[in-house]
């Protein structure tokens, strides 16, 4: 190997350490679940807390499990079902969207002032 070779792969892993480092720390602060159903936001709930979420709306049933630190869709009434078999998700921005429902579970860092009138630990 030359000592171009060197420097260069020594550069693209130093890029590629910080780069994992930031998005360990930017994603471990996630703390909350933000449910919204036709755009509109229903409900803000900590992720330490665990428990059971029912989500109506006028087009079907689902029901939200956090658990652990992390959240997952466990029941649907719809007929695909790819929110259900969508993966638990903890990590800043991540989320599961059930379309036929309209229904949005985003992972969020803090709530948004004026964007509900309380928060539900």
């Amino acid at each position: 190997m030359k000592k171009a070779d060197i420097i260069l792969f020594s550069v693209f892993l130093l890029i590629g350490i910080i780069g994992i480092t930031i998005y360990f720390i930017t994603g471990k602060n996630a703390e909350y679940i933000s449910v919204s159903v036709d755009g509109e936001t229903i409900g803000v709930y900590s992720l330490n807390t665990d428990c059971e979420i029912p989500i109506r709306s006028g087009n079907g049933e689902n029901v939200l499990l956090i658990q652990n630190s992390t959240a997952r869709m466990i029941l649907a009434d719809c007929p695909n079902q790819d929110c259900v078999l969508h993966k638990e998700i903890s990590q800043s921005n991540e989320s599961i969207i059930c379309l036929p429902h309209k229904v949005v579970v985003t992972v969020i860092k803090e709530p948004v002032e004026g964007d509900l009138d309380a928060v539900t630990y």
